[in-house]
């Protein structure tokens, strides 16, 4: 069910045509992995999406940079 769930977001993302997807994860890195996500540093995150209230909120609360940052070139996947 959860690999349907990102499939159809991933899906959606790329009928938007956006070119990338990223997410935090510290414990489930291995899930997002076998979907074809790689780990990035958290500054290429931040630079990505920069207003985004859960990078905002991070930088606020100082948390941010100790996170696992991880992305998926739907370019690469999708075409």
């Amino acid at each position: 069910m959860g690999r349907k769930l990102v499939q159809t977001a991933l899906a959606h993302a790329t009928a938007r045509a956006d070119r990338a997807v990223y997410l935090f994860s510290d414990v489930a890195g291995p899930y997002w992995a076998r979907l074809g996500f790689v780990p990035v540093p958290v500054t290429d995150l931040i630079a990505a999406l920069p207003d985004v209230p859960q990078v905002r909120g991070g930088l606020t609360r100082g948390w941010i940079h100790t996170a696992a940052a991880w992305r998926l070139d739907l370019t690469a996947v999708f075409g």
